[in-house]
C-alpha cells in the first residue's frame, strides 16, 4: 500500500517539474502500523499526504505566507485508485492556489 506514494510521484514527475514543485518522499516510519508521507512545496503552499499501510490517508496544506491550514482531509481504508485520485486532487489544489 505504501508503494502508492512513490508510484504516484513517479507518474507525475513531468507535471511536478513543469510546475516547479519540490517533492520529498519520506522513509517508511512507525510501528506497529507503518506510514509514509510525501511533501510537496510550491505556489505558496506546503502540502503533505500521509499514508498508513492500512489505507488511511490524511491530506494537509499550509499557506507559507499566513501559516494557516488551507486543506485538511481524512480518508479511511482507501484503495489504490482512491489514493491516486486524492493525490491528483491535492496536486490540482496546489497548482491553482492563489496566495492572498
Amino acid at each position: 500500500m505504501l508503494q502508492e506514494l512513490e508510484n504516484w510521484r513517479n507518474s507525475k514527475s513531468k507535471i511536478l517539474t513543469i510546475e516547479n514543485l519540490k517533492v520529498v518522499l519520506s522513509a517508511q516510519l512507525g510501528e506497529p502500523t507503518k506510514a509514509q508521507y510525501i511533501e510537496i512545496k510550491g505556489n505558496g503552499l506546503v502540502a503533505r499526504a500521509t499514508l498508513w499501510e492500512n489505507g488511511n490517508l490524511v491530506l494537509k496544506a499550509v499557506s507559507c505566507q499566513s501559516d494557516k491550514q488551507v486543506i485538511l482531509k481524512h480518508l479511511n481504508s482507501c484503495k489504490a485508485w482512491q489514493i491516486d485520485d486524492e493525490l491528483n486532487w491535492l496536486l490540482s489544489q496546489i497548482v491553482i492556489y492563489e496566495p492572498s
